[in-house]
């Protein structure tokens, strides 16, 4: 039987905020849903919570399979999907009880391909959710290709407005006619597809309100290795420059912007790495860094339009090729 929305859970190994995220969805005050959890080969006490909401609810419905990331976890559910549009939520973060609704009416009022609209963002302190900031958009309707790609090039540097899977409500008759899948990749995989998305859009419409809440913890990747890191980084800004490229909005003023975002990115990770996340691993990383030519060189180039002291420091101890003066810009960065 179809539906309206489908709401899509990618479960990995949540077990702890698993239930807060479901509780959020079945709350909505939009009842015409479905529920799809993909458990991706959790190894935790994940795939019992989602098989007890299987049991319990009707209209949620429990895949269980191997582990193979995220990308072929979202497209799993989307292929499992009955509804009309769809809905990707992040199983460790939770949606505003009108999110669903409000999302529903945008889309339908305008017959867009897309609705994207804003966010929250919390820390965790000792067990609490305390409010960090929220990222937004104007309300707006884009109907050119032109308007579509310059509203993400626009917003590139706005969190992470324009490149997350799970701020969108989205026609599913448009993703699977346009066989919109996310990229084989192990990383970056909602980023590389919001890129691929975008390229494809005929209408999106936005709304400025906050109606998801994202959960902001440090060291963001947590799980990932320091080199997997800098692959990353690096993987996002060839994305990037390939789809601004292809837009014809690759000036040398853009060429700059991505180049500083991804020195900046690299730069506060790197200290994170060095001093607090993986410190028995700080003589090899710290190698990895100065010993990287290419990215000796983007740190060359780095433009320090915002003044940062920390940036001007990191960049010369880069520069130097020093180990010894990376570390201590590090550790004056961490102690902020």
């Amino acid at each position: 039987m179809s539906v309206k929305i489908s709401v899509l859970v990618p479960v990995y190994n949540v077990e702890t905020s698993l239930d807060r995220c479901m509780e959020s969805i079945l709350n909505q005050t939009f009842k015409d849903i479905e529920i799809i959890m993909v458990d991706d080969g959790s190894t935790d006490g994940s795939p019992a919570i989602c098989d007890r909401y299987g049991e319990k609810y009707d209209n949620v419905k429990v895949i269980h399979k191997e582990n193979e990331g995220l990308g072929p976890t979202r497209d799993r559910g989307v292929r499992e999907a009955s509804g009309e549009y769809i809905y990707h939520c992040d199983s460790d973060d939770w949606l505003k009880e009108d999110l669903l609704e409000k999302a529903y009416e945008a889309i339908t009022k305008a017959d867009a391909d897309v609705c994207i609209f804003g966010y929250d963002l919390f820390t965790e302190e000792n067990g609490e959710m305390k409010p960090y900031g929220n990222v937004h958009l104007a309300d707006g309707l884009y109907t050119s290709h032109g308007e579509i790609t310059k509203l993400f090039v626009d917003n590139y540097y706005n969190g992470f407005i324009v490149m997350s899977a799970w701020n969108r409500l989205y026609k599913r008759s448009f993703i699977v006619d346009n066989e919109l899948w996310f990229p084989a990749l192990r990383r970056a995989q909602d980023m590389a597809y919001s890129m691929l998305l975008f390229d494809k859009l005929t209408k999106v419409v936005t709304l400025e309100e906050a109606l998801y809440c994202y959960i902001i913890e440090p060291g963001t990747f947590k799980g990932r290795s320091f080199d997997e890191m800098l692959e990353i980084y690096w993987q996002i800004n060839d994305f990037a420059s390939d789809y601004f490229s292809r837009w014809g909005l690759l000036d040398e003023n853009q060429r700059t912007l991505l180049d500083n975002r991804t020195c900046e990115a690299i730069a506060n990770y790197s200290s994170y790495a060095l001093v607090t996340k993986y410190p028995e691993q700080r003589e090899g990383n710290l190698q990895h860094l100065v010993s990287d030519e290419k990215l000796v060189r983007l740190f060359k180039n780095y433009k320090n339009v915002k003044k940062s002291k920390f940036m001007t420091l990191f960049c010369t101890a880069m520069k130097l090729k020093s180990k010894k003066l990376v570390y201590e810009v590090a550790k004056m960065h961490e102690k902020k």
